[in-house]
């Protein structure tokens, strides 16, 4: 418990420093994060040439799936949204690209990125399950700790323990610093208390940074009522709410696109607007994977329940409310 109230506090700690502060201290820890994920591919790449071998341990990955779908159809179907998951926080690109001086090269940074990320976490799986079997992975220990044990390599085990909690530390940083940022934004559109808006001199924001710590520390002692559950019923609605942003991203980008202007077509998404309505199927069928979970279904439930109060209070204020041009 101790550990954990000091991991959130220089969390907080980080944030409170201001943007130009997090940015320096947030960027190794990203770096870290990313070259772990690069080390392992290549581990496993001189593994699978018999460059190295285990000591005198069988490998026993691909021997444990028969059939392929183990459990059946509907564990995939449910594992789905945690796969999802994994690449959340993607749609972020769409901002950062604002800053490239050419904006041609948009479409090139984020097919990079794309086949970048999906290459390093697809290899990452494909290794771990060919070095141990899916059966002995669980979310006691770490997939990559329980691969790298199979080597006897002194230490290895509590070095990338120590790296997972760096990365994840990136992540909760991260994390924070983006959702008060948006509270923030929320403010200025008046879609939030002004208050929240308000900024101390090194840039923070420390009252929507102090809700944000209001919120975590919530789920912290969730996670002491709930051990075993509160883990799954976080990251199952979490993760809902997040892909259901992208579904938000592709209706927008199907009624905006008509809209535009013939100026501003620098990109069009290959197969628009089909390739946008295909997207959305696929991710309305992944989200209903979490209903054949028991676990998973009362995630679900809470972010669609979260969703009902987003439209209610849409239509039920903001909607209501006077254009922030007439009062002026």
């Amino acid at each position: 418990m101790i550990f954990t109230i000091a991991y959130v506090a220089a969390a907080f700690g980080i944030n409170i420093l201001g943007v130009k502060n997090f940015g320096k201290i947030e960027s190794p820890f990203a770096m870290i994060k990313l070259s772990t994920l690069v080390i392992f591919v290549c581990f496993g790449i001189f593994l699978l040439m018999h460059f190295i071998s285990p000591q005198n341990v069988p490998l026993k990955g691909f021997s444990g799936f028969h059939p392929f779908f183990t459990i059946g159809i509907n564990g995939m179907w449910s594992a789905l949204i945690f796969a999802f998951f994994s690449f959340g926080g993607i749609e972020v690109i769409g901002i950062a690209s604002s800053e490239l001086k050419d904006k041609a090269e948009v479409p090139k940074a984020g097919i990079g990125m794309l086949m970048a990320l999906v290459s390093v976490y697809i290899l990452s799986i494909f290794f771990i399950l060919y070095m141990v079997s899916w059966t002995q992975i669980s979310e006691a220990k770490s997939p990559f700790v329980l691969a790298l044990n199979l080597f006897n390599i002194p230490y290895i085990g509590s070095i990338f323990n120590l790296i997972i909690i760096s990365a994840a530390f990136s992540t909760m940083v991260g994390a924070l610093f983006s959702v008060t940022n948006i509270m923030v934004s929320l403010a200025d559109d008046r879609d939030a208390p002004k208050s929240f808006g308000e900024k101390n001199q090194k840039g923070t924001a420390y009252k929507a940074l102090f809700v944000t710590g209001l919120a975590l520390t919530l789920s912290l002692v969730l996670s002491f009522i709930l051990p075993g559950q509160i883990y799954e019923y976080i990251t199952t609605a979490a993760g809902v709410l997040l892909i259901l942003n992208w579904v938000t991203i592709l209706t927008s980008q199907i009624k905006l696109r008509k809209a535009a202007n013939e100026k501003i077509r620098t990109y069009k998404m290959p197969g628009s607007p089909y390739t946008s309505y295909l997207g959305i199927a696929f991710i309305l069928i992944a989200v209903s994977g979490g209903l054949f979970h028991p676990t998973q279904r009362m995630g679900v439930l809470i972010s669609l329940g979260l969703i009902g109060v987003i439209f209610l209070s849409y239509h039920l204020i903001i909607k209501k409310r006077k254009p922030l041009t007439e009062n002026y």
